[in-house]
């Protein structure tokens, strides 16, 4: 990520895998969707705008907050928070 902030690698060179690699492998991604409930018996989950979508074997990794100093100078210019690309 470092690299990527410094301008010395493309966004898609620090990837884990590449988006075809999860296509060629059937393995559909959700990423960005809130889930408020899982089912496990119907095998189905219910993200945040109501949608329910079934699935055959479910990996979930949950996003996190990054953490922010608490120590002093954490408030001047030039200190940020990166969380996601947009960042």
């Amino acid at each position: 990520s470092k690299e990527y902030l410094a301008r010395e690698k493309v966004f898609g060179r620090i990837l884990i895998r590449s988006e075809s690699f999860w296509t060629e492998k059937g393995i559909h991604l959700l990423l960005g969707k809130e889930v408020v409930s899982i089912d496990p018996a119907s095998r189905t989950i219910t993200s945040a705008d109501g949608e329910s979508i079934g699935y055959g074997d479910l990996i979930w990794s949950a996003g996190g907050s990054p953490r922010r100093l608490t120590c002093s100078g954490a408030d001047l210019a030039g200190v940020h928070t990166v969380r996601d690309r947009s960042d």
